[in-house]
């Protein structure tokens, strides 16, 4: 994909994508100038729906504690820090 129809695609600016390649070039070579694209790591997540309409999503490993703190505040039974 061009750098113009991935502009087009985003909603971005094609003068700025040319000009961040261009500075990453001269910083670091030919080499950087080429685009790659990155995917953020996916943790799982559990999504707990509340009686009061909230829903909360936990990642793996979450403290039980404070989701008991969280919960407790969302559902009103505790005042709000």
């Amino acid at each position: 994909m061009s750098v113009r129809e991935f502009a087009t695609q985003h909603g971005l600016d094609a003068q700025r994508l040319y000009r961040w390649r261009a500075g990453l070039g001269r910083a670091a070579g030919a080499a950087a100038s080429a685009f790659v694209e990155i995917k953020p790591a996916t943790r799982p997540v559990i999504e707990v729906a509340l009686r009061s309409g909230h829903v909360v999503s936990v990642p793996d490993g979450f403290s039980e504690e404070t989701l008991r703190r969280v919960v407790a505040v969302l559902e009103g039974q505790v005042e709000r820090c």
